[in-house]
């Protein structure tokens, strides 16, 4: 379900993005915040799983520093890896997917990476005949994993 983004979030996750992936000239690689993807990971995180995770880091840091997220200067971010860790793995856990799809999906990264940008097989791939029955003692083995418990 979508919910609204507040202003807090966005500030917060703009300092996130900036943090965790700055522009790059030894490299010559844009950062999150200049390859475009803010508005792509802030669409992508309007969920009450990470209006959940965020406030109870908010509220955390709050707690341990005095300040809000989005509040933050660069200076001050590795304290919340320190003295939050648990609660800092699990919301880095839920973004940091989110975060690394949108930065590697944006055509400015991928072109500075020299990756290409167009799909692989631009006019579909066909694939050669099989004999299948070389497949039956897969298909009629037993089950060979565990049931999860």
């Amino acid at each position: 379900m979508s919910v609204e983004v507040s202003d807090a979030q966005i500030g917060w996750l703009n300092v996130l993005l900036e943090q965790l992936i700055p522009d790059s000239t030894e490299h010559d690689a844009p950062g999150a915040i200049t390859s475009g993807i803010v508005e792509t990971v802030h669409r992508a995180l309007r969920n009450e799983d990470h209006n959940s995770l965020f406030c109870e880091l908010n509220v955390a840091v709050v707690r341990s520093l005095g300040k809000q997220l989005h509040e933050l200067d660069s200076a001050e971010f590795p304290e919340i890896t320190k003295s939050n860790r648990d609660l800092w793995m699990r919301y880095i856990r839920f973004v940091g997917p989110v975060i690394l799809t949108a930065y590697f999906s944006s055509p400015s990264v991928r072109l500075s990476l020299a990756l290409p940008t167009g799909s692989p097989f631009p006019d579909g791939s066909v694939l050669p005949e099989i004999d299948t029955d070389l497949l039956e003692p897969v298909f009629s083995r037993e089950k060979i994993f565990r049931d999860v418990r």
